[in-house]
């Protein structure tokens, strides 16, 4: 598998988690779609949103071979963006990645 798209699935923040695991252990997957999910809304079925950004920021450090990421429209926390941002700046695969549409409730 190199590309896998799975936008507006309304999956919630636990799917999320299972994303994070397999970026960790793939060694084939270039582009990843998870566009316009419900990942960072808790009151949304499928878990709470605690540590979200710490762990995309894991899988993203391990992951070697993904190159382009689409995370659009998310809802991500300010706190969960921040942690996401520093796992971007240091992986050294990423060349494409779509972060707009993020709202938040008070400035990142």
């Amino acid at each position: 598998l190199t590309i896998l798209y799975a936008h507006n699935n309304n999956f919630g923040p636990d799917v999320l988690r299972a994303f994070s695991t397999m970026l960790q252990r793939s060694s084939t997957l270039i582009s990843l779609g998870l566009a316009y999910n419900k990942f960072g809304i808790a009151s949304f079925q499928g878990g709470n949103t605690n540590n979200l950004g710490s762990i995309l920021n894991n899988a993203l450090q391990i992951n070697t071979t993904l190159t382009h990421l689409d995370l659009r429209g998310l809802g991500f926390s300010a706190e969960s963006l921040n942690h996401l941002i520093i796992g971007i700046g240091q992986n050294r695969s990423l060349i494409k990645i779509n972060l707009d549409d993020q709202l938040f409730d008070n400035a990142a």
